[in-house]
């Protein structure tokens, strides 16, 4: 009991034998190296185009989490959490879809691709059950976001070498074990400059994962001391700079979310001095690119007249009459196979309500909104200043994805999916950490009031 109020003291995580706070991270990171560092070209032939590096290591993610809810000397965490309701529900309507995609007559191609697509999605869902249930402290899910940070500032300097001098060192790239499904770099080009996609498939991929990790670069290198901020400093001026380079409108409408999010919560003199290098920094992107500023406002002003904004909202009519016959739970994850070019999607939620139907959909928005309000709630609960930052760079991370999801066929990229899935886990163990601390604090006794807000909304 408190020992000032009497109450029942909240049971504390016991450490378990044989299990380890550092596991998960450490394999969590791997997994991050393998997702970003690795192009999702290269596979496992053997085991088919899903079986990249980052995947073969996700499905393993999986068994790890299932077999930890069967085995708690594991020491995963087994407390509930909001968000793996929601993970759950995402994996239990992918599987109805699925299930139900079976009941009708399906093609080899469709009954492949389903079967690809949802050891992809299971994938993916191990990945966030494993970081937000084994994460065990805030060190470690610090050690996982700086892997994600560094790591992507890998990917951004390869992209600049693209840029700047038509450098792609990813087609001498051969890794033995694996093949190559398609060409390794991205070479493409838009208003005469070279579109950039460092490790990604193609600059829209790579824009919006720059735009998910751009708030987590800034947050660590405005929180770290000097001058140890220095590295952090390198890293988001190379994720900043590049991600125009991918000459993308979900980049900028991502990094724009992003930038709105973590000015709710920044005190009076970081939102000023923003004001002041914001402008700095277009000036000299101005100087040094002469012409790119004016091609990304051009991406909006024109987009009444750009084909591939016309070719995507001319799929538009079509979906009603496709949806129609599967409402409720979709044709199947992973079976809508375009047979022309122009039937393409590049709408992340179309694709997924024609496949798991109204259901599916309603539940995969929750989920990142469930994402979004865990990691707010993590602020809220936390007195912390350095994790209340983190926390809100990972809110502002989630934010990212909502909107660039209409831009784009996400489940088709893993790497910018991936990255999602697991930031998505790591909101989940931020809310779990900051509510083990809000109920350590109650059994001391201690405020749990977070620190007093200025004119920034907390």
């Amino acid at each position: 009991m408190s020992p000032r109020t009497g109450a029942v003291a909240p049971r504390a995580p016991r450490r378990r034998a044989g299990s380890s706070s550092s596991d998960a991270a450490l394999v969590l990171a791997t997994f991050t190296v393998l997702l970003i560092a690795i192009p999702s070209q290269l596979a496992v032939k053997e085991l088919g185009g899903w079986a990249t590096p980052a995947m073969v290591l996700a499905f393993g993610l999986l068994a790890w989490w299932c077999a930890g809810r069967l085995v708690p000397s594991l020491g995963l965490e087994r407390r509930s959490n909001p968000l793996r309701v929601a993970v759950g529900l995402f994996g239990a309507s992918l599987l109805t879809s699925y299930a139900v995609g079976f009941l009708h007559p399906l093609s080899g191609l469709g009954a492949r691709s389903a079967d690809r697509d949802m050891l992809f999605g299971a994938g993916l869902i191990g990945v966030s059950l494993i970081t937000m249930d084994g994460i065990r402290s805030r060190r470690r899910l610090d050690f996982v976001i700086k892997v994600v940070v560094v790591v992507g500032s890998f990917s951004a300097f390869l992209g600049l070498l693209s840029f700047f001098f038509g450098y792609y060192p990813l087609n001498r790239l051969h890794i033995p074990g694996l093949s190559a499904t398609t060409g390794l770099a991205f070479e493409g080009v838009r208003s005469d400059f070279r579109r950039v996609a460092g490790t990604a498939r193609h600059p829209i991929e790579f824009g919006v994962m720059m735009a998910m990790i751009f708030p987590l670069a800034l947050t660590l290198a405005f929180n770290t001391p000097k001058p140890k901020n220095r590295r952090w400093w390198v890293c988001f001026v190379m994720i900043a700079s590049v991600l125009p380079m991918s000459l993308s409108r979900s980049a900028i409408i991502g990094v724009t979310c992003a930038a709105g999010v973590l000015w709710m919560s920044w005190p009076r003199q970081r939102r000023i001095r923003a004001l002041i290098v914001t402008p700095l920094y277009l000036g000299v992107m101005r100087l040094m690119i002469p012409g790119l500023l004016g091609t990304l406002r051009n991406l909006f002003t024109h987009a009444s007249k750009d084909s591939s904004i016309s070719h995507r909202t001319d799929n538009y009519k079509r979906i009603g009459a496709i949806v129609r016959h599967q409402f409720l739970f979709g044709s199947g994850f992973g079976t809508y196979i375009p047979d022309r070019a122009d039937y393409v999607l590049d709408n992340a939620y179309l694709g997924h309500l024609i496949e798991t139907g109204i259901i599916g959909l309603g539940i995969l928005l929750t989920m990142f909104f469930m994402g979004y309000f865990c990691a707010r709630g993590a602020r809220r609960r936390s007195v912390d200043p350095y994790f209340r930052d983190q926390a809100q760079a990972l809110a502002a991370a989630i934010a990212v994805v909502l909107p660039a999801w209409f831009t784009f066929d996400a489940f088709g990229y893993p790497m910018a999916t991936g990255t999602a899935f697991l930031l998505l886990g790591c909101c989940g163990a931020a809310w779990r950490l900051a509510k083990n601390e809000q109920e350590a604090r109650e059994w001391a006794g201690l405020t749990t009031a977070a620190p007093a807000r200025s004119s920034a909304a907390s």
